[in-house]
């Protein structure tokens, strides 16, 4: 199957609209999907934190989970 250079730039546009780059304070630009990606891990890291001994804000203390979610507040994606 031969693909036009009018239908290649067409899905190069489609896919970029579906995962739009972001602006991350601190962290520069990310994808849509690697930013929710990353805040859910941070999160998760953070929940187990909060279960130890002496507990631990670690990502909390950071300011990345913070900066994570206004990013996707600022795009449209919360």
């Amino acid at each position: 199957m031969k693909i036009t250079k009018e239908e290649l730039t067409q899905m190069i546009v489609e896919e970029l609209r579906n995962d739009p780059p972001v602006m991350v304070k601190g962290y520069g630009e990310l994808k849509l999907s690697q930013v929710k990606r990353k805040l859910v891990d941070m999160l998760i890291e953070a929940a187990e934190e909060v279960m130890t001994e002496p507990a631990s804000f670690t990502h909390l203390n950071s300011g990345v989970i913070q900066a994570l979610h206004q990013a996707l507040k600022d795009n449209d994606a919360v």
